[in-house]
């Protein structure tokens, strides 16, 4: 939830709630307003808003502390993670660290599905049984398909879509499934 929802979910006035919480009002109003991001705002402000709203500070902050990277850098970094820890371990590491439903909530679908479809390939890899929990999203897929960056770029540069075609006829299963058109995650540089 971001502060906006706490305070209005609080019934009180930013008059009222900058007095409650001995918070400048210019300080909250500008803060509620977006005019002054969450992470410029001093711990001291955050500790009493949170303290006022009786909402823990980690709760207050969540949603600032991780802003959305592209795409792109996104797809690099789960691949990093990928050679760095192992199959069983990403998959270890994905089914405890809650991503899949934490960007599916945010509505970044992409990431949700990208780290579903790498969730669901490393257990076929590993002749592991797919996790159920995740059942509620597999009957969805992305409207429009994801190619890797070169392709969408040689696409461009060639004024063809062959490369698409190919791509789409070579990408893993698990990944063409939700629209994303990954042909390797195991060649992180």
């Amino acid at each position: 939830m971001l502060i906006q929802e706490y305070i209005n979910n609080s019934n009180r006035t930013l008059y009222r709630l900058s007095k409650e919480a001995n918070i400048p009002y210019t300080t909250l109003k500008d803060l509620y307003a977006g005019k002054t991001k969450v992470q410029n705002v001093s711990v001291d402000t955050i500790y009493k808003l949170s303290q006022a709203l009786d909402v823990p500070v980690e709760d207050l902050i969540e949603p600032y502390v991780h802003e959305r990277a592209d795409f792109f850098i996104f797809k690099g970094n789960v691949c990093h993670e990928l050679k760095n820890l192992g199959d069983r371990k990403m998959i270890a590491n994905i089914l405890t660290d809650g991503c899949i439903p934490r960007y599916m909530k945010r509505g970044w679908y992409p990431e949700g599905f990208y780290m579903l479809a790498m969730l669901d390939y490393l257990c076929r890899e590993n002749g592991i049984p797919k996790c159920t929990n995740y059942n509620e999203y597999r009957c969805y897929k992305l409207e429009k398909p994801i190619y890797p960056m070169d392709i969408e770029l040689m696409s461009i540069r060639k004024n063809t879509d062959k490369y698409k075609r190919e791509a789409e006829e070579k990408a893993i299963p698990e990944f063409r499934k939700y629209n994303l058109m990954e042909v390797e995650v195991r060649d992180a540089v």
